[in-house]
C-alpha cells in the first residue's frame, strides 16, 4: 500500500472506531444530560426475538443497535417499542413500590401501567413530567404464547 492509502485506511479505522464507541454508549447505560439542547428526546426500541419467538433483547434503534436493558430517559421523552417480526406484545410495570397491593401511577415512568401493542405492533409512551429522577422503573416486555415470554428491562429517569 502507498503512504496515502495507509493514511486513508487509518482515517477510516479511526472514524469507524469513533462511530462504534459512540453507539456503545447505549450499552454502557450512562446517565444522560437532560439539559443538552442537542439531545434527541425520542428513544426508538426494537424487540429482538429468539428462533422460538420468545423475546431475546430490546435494542436501541441506532447504528449497531446497542442494548436497551437499562434505558436512561428524561421527563417528557418519548419511548417507542416496535416488534421487528410484527407480533403483538405487552409492556407492563409490575413493581408495587408502596406495597399497596396494586400497581399504580407512581410505579410507572409513564401515565399508564400496562399497554398492549395489539395490531400496531408498537407501543408509544411519554415519560411523565413528575416521574421520579434516579428511580429504576422495572417493567416487563411480554410476547404472549411463546415458551419464554418475558424480558425485564429498566427505565431510569435522569436530570
Amino acid at each position: 500500500m502507498t503512504s496515502r492509502a495507509n493514511k486513508s485506511w487509518s482515517a477510516f479505522l479511526i472514524a469507524t472506531g469513533l462511530m462504534f464507541s459512540a453507539s456503545c454508549s447505549v450499552k454502557d447505560a450512562k446517565t444522560i444530560d437532560c439539559g443538552d439542547p442537542g439531545r434527541n428526546p425520542e428513544h426508538r426500541l426494537k424487540i429482538k426475538v429468539k428462533p422460538n419467538g420468545s423475546p431475546k433483547d430490546v435494542v436501541q434503534d441506532v447504528l449497531f443497535g446497542g442494548t436497551a436493558k437499562e434505558l436512561h430517559v428524561c421527563r417528557g421523552d418519548t419511548v417507542i417499542w416496535k416488534h421487528k417480526k410484527k407480533k403483538a406484545f405487552i409492556i407492563g410495570f409490575e413493581k408495587d413500590s408502596d406495597n399497596s397491593g396494586k400497581v399504580d401511577e407512581e410505579d410507572s415512568s409513564f401515565d399508564w401501567t400496562e399497554q398492549n401493542s395489539s395490531s400496531k405492533f408498537e407501543i408509544i409512551g411519554t415519560v411523565r413530567n413528575d416521574a421520579v429522577v434516579g428511580v429504576k422503573y422495572d417493567y416487563s416486555l411480554t410476547i404472549p404464547n411463546t415458551p419464554e415470554p418475558k424480558l425485564d428491562p429498566i427505565i431510569i429517569v435522569d436530570r
